[in-house]
Parts: C-alpha cells; sequence; structure tokens
C-alpha cells in the first residue's frame, strides 16, 4: 500500500453513500480481516458472521456497505470479549453490501476509491459506477422491512435463542439505524444501540413510515449521532420526544458527537486522534449501555 493511501482514503471518505449524511465518512476497507476472532457461517441461506458465546447475544445491523465495512466485524469481536456474549452479524443484503458482488463494489469505489485503486482516472470510476447504478438502487429500494423481517425472526432470532442467549439487543450503524428501528419494536429485544443512525434518511428513500415504527419501539434506545446526522434523531428532536413517554423513557441515551463526521465508529480513520477519541467513548457509552439492559 503506498505511504500516502490513509491520506487519500481520508479525503476521499467524504463522499458518503447517498442514504447516508451528506459530508460523512464513505466506504472503508476492512482492516487486517486475518485478526478476526469469528468465522463465517451460512444460516439457512443467510451469510452470518459469528463470535463469542454467552446467556446473551447482540444482532449486528451493517450500514450500507455490508458486514465487512471498516470496522464492524473488528467491533463484534471486540463486543464479544469484553461482555462475555454472541455476536451475530447477517449479511442483510445479497451479496454483504448494497448492490451485491459487482454492482455494489463498483458504485463504493467512485464514491470513495479503495487502496490499489486510487490511480484510476475520474472517467473510468464514474461510468462504471453510473452503468450499476440501477441496479445499486433497486437492491436497495428492495430492503423493504416486509423483506428483511422474516430473516431476522424466522432465522436469525431461532439461531441466536438455541446458542443459548436469554436477551438479545441491537446493534445498527447508519442503515442499521432504521433496522433497529423497526425491530425494537418486538418482545424479542432488551435494547438497541445505533451508531450514527440514519431511520429518517433510509425511510424517506423507501418510502417507508418511520413515524409509525418510532412510535412501536418497546425498548430503551442508546442514539449516538454525527454532527451532519439528522435532527429528529439527536437531542431535542422527536425521537426524543417519543421515547421519552415511553415506560423506559429514562433509560434512554440520545446524544451527539459534535466533531464527528456520520460513520466514524466503523469507518473514521483512527489515526486521526479525534475520531480515536470519541470511537473509545461512543464503545465504552455501548458497553455499559449493553451491560444493563442485558443484565450482564
Amino acid at each position: 500500500m503506498p505511504a500516502n493511501a490513509e491520506v487519500v482514503v481520508e479525503e476521499e471518505a467524504a463522499r458518503p453513500s447517498p442514504c447516508c449524511a451528506p459530508g460523512g465518512h464513505g466506504p472503508m476497507q476492512e482492516p487486517d480481516p486475518s485478526s478476526l476472532k469469528g468465522k463465517l457461517e451460512d444460516w439457512s441461506g443467510i451469510p452470518t458472521y459469528v463470535v463469542g458465546q454467552g446467556s446473551a447475544a447482540i444482532i449486528v445491523a451493517h450500514d450500507i456497505f455490508g458486514v465487512r465495512s471498516g470496522r464492524t466485524r473488528q467491533i463484534c469481536d471486540d463486543l464479544a470479549d469484553a461482555l462475555g456474549v454472541i455476536v451475530v452479524a447477517p449479511y442483510f443484503f445479497n451479496g454483504d453490501g448494497c448492490g451485491g458482488l459487482v454492482s455494489g463494489p463498483a458504485v463504493e469505489n467512485f464514491m470513495s476509491p479503495l487502496p490499489g485503486s486510487v490511480q484510476r482516472s475520474f472517467l473510468p470510476r464514474f461510468f462504471q459506477a453510473l452503468w450499476h447504478l440501477p441496479t445499486w438502487y433497486r437492491e436497495f429500494k428492495s430492503t423493504t422491512w416486509e423483506a428483511i423481517a422474516p430473516k431476522l425472526y424466522d432465522n436469525i432470532v431461532p439461531k441466536v435463542k438455541s446458542r443459548g442467549a436469554k436477551k438479545i439487543g441491537l446493534l445498527g450503524y447508519c442503515w442499521g439505524g432504521w433496522f433497529n428501528c423497526h425491530a425494537s419494536s418486538s418482545p424479542e429485544f432488551a435494547c438497541a444501540v445505533g451508531f450514527h443512525p440514519s431511520p429518517v434518511r433510509v425511510a424517506k428513500n423507501l418510502g417507508d413510515d418511520w413515524k409509525k415504527a418510532l412510535d412501536e419501539i418497546a425498548c430503551p434506545q442508546m442514539m449516538l449521532n454525527a454532527k451532519e446526522d439528522d435532527a429528529e434523531t439527536k437531542p431535542g428532536g422527536i425521537f426524543e420526544e417519543v421515547l421519552s413517554k415511553k415506560p423506559f423513557g429514562a433509560e434512554n441515551v440520545i446524544t451527539t458527537f459534535d466533531d464527528m463526521r456520520h460513520g466514524w465508529m466503523n469507518r473514521g480513520l483512527l489515526s486521526d486522534p479525534l475520531v480515536a477519541r470519541d470511537y473509545e467513548k461512543g464503545m465504552t457509552m455501548a458497553k455499559t449501555f449493553f451491560k444493563k439492559h442485558l443484565e450482564l
């Protein structure tokens, strides 16, 4: 990798997915996959990263770039070790990230060239992304809750329970914040943590009724927002207003990391001292929240 690769990726990361908050971090390669502690399993046709064991579990809902987006799987390992729980990260999109194994990378590489491809000129990347964009967008539009829910309730939850989990929490990144909003209506889940959640932005792209989903949330929520995330999910927004009136209103944690760009938890560069600082703060907050509500 060129000595300046990290700088190039950092500069290019200002172009995120269309469903992410403007100005956020773009796609990021997974750092050192060989260090991962879990394994990829086939759960009735759904590839699922699985790590850890225990009497509680965390189901991870990835961002638009998939389970291998940035530090997503490394964070799974960290949570499994630190909390003594099972952590599973299913591939909710076909082929992991949105758009599958061909169209997804083509669009992502235009938004943020990966190391080794940064020398390619703008026009080839642009036309390749333009060619694949309809497939990418169709895939995104097809991920309605009606399509995702059966994967969760008919497959993932029963498998997690069969491994001994008595309590289950949720962790969502960006698109996963929309997932959390819907899944949290179920009594199956004890709590949900959203890293730079985008329930409103994703719902608007899908034509989804996010206000109805918000009203139906039935477990404590932690929402860690970046500076450019939607006002609705920040302190003083409608999410805080509605959730504060729930029986668990005092248990919710909604805050904004004013120095952070959307995507910092799994896609921000830890070589940046501010990102490293707020990444550690976010992880500590999430672990404390899970410990409390999963009764660890």
